[in-house]
């Protein structure tokens, strides 16, 4: 909860928690006196394990000397505390993203599912309008752009992961084509022309 204090740990260790220009520091799994609780220690410890139990006194010298370490340290002490902060908080900003890019997969492959089933329904439809045939093709198009940005941005964060893939063709004209085919509906609405020029199909 950030507050100071001594506390206990579920498992009879003490804890404190001190405030040092406006940072705090933890020190964990303390056997002390009239701090931990000395049977609880002793019920998680094996046999062979020596966990002395020290005094109030040597702890309060130990601590001292920590915070005067410290103290003689503050620039050093200031730039790990901020570089451990600034790490946690990446740390937490990358697994949600990873786990927004996991969900969007998921509705992608979803998608690209309902999509193949409209386009089996549609093939049995006697009068469709070529009007219905662009839109399905548009929903299919942009379901393919979406993995193959989501697959880019794999590629982005863990370049290492795609060292041992090995070469292979890619048909470049086709990655436009489907941009320009995703498009389509912004560029009519702007009343803009798009022309594609050159022999290449491939």
């Amino acid at each position: 909860m950030k507050k100071t204090g001594i506390y206990q740990c579920p498992y009879g260790f003490g804890v404190e928690v001190l405030d040092w220009a406006g940072k705090n520091i933890i020190f964990t799994c303390l056997n002390v006196e009239k701090i931990s609780d000395r049977n609880s220690i002793r019920k998680h410890l094996k046999t062979s394990e020596f966990y002395p139990r020290i005094s109030t006194l040597d702890y309060q010298r130990y601590k001292d000397s920590f915070t005067s370490i410290i103290s003689e340290n503050k620039n050093a002490f200031d730039l790990s505390v901020n570089n451990t902060i600034e790490t946690e908080k990446l740390k937490e900003k990358k697994e949600l993203l990873e786990n927004t890019i996991h969900e969007i997969r998921k509705l992608n492959t979803q998608l690209k599912g309902v999509t193949s089933k409209l386009t089996a329904a549609l093939s049995n439809i006697r009068n469709r309008t070529d009007y219905i045939e662009s839109l399905n093709l548009d929903v299919y198009s942009i379901s393919n752009l979406m993995t193959i940005r989501l697959d880019t941005y794999d590629l982005e964060v863990n370049p290492e992961l795609n060292l041992d893939a090995g070469k292979k063709p890619i048909a470049i004209y086709k990655k436009i084509e489907k941009v320009y085919k995703c498009l389509r509906g912004d560029i009519q609405k702007k009343n803009l022309n798009v022309k594609l020029e050159g022999q290449s199909h491939n």
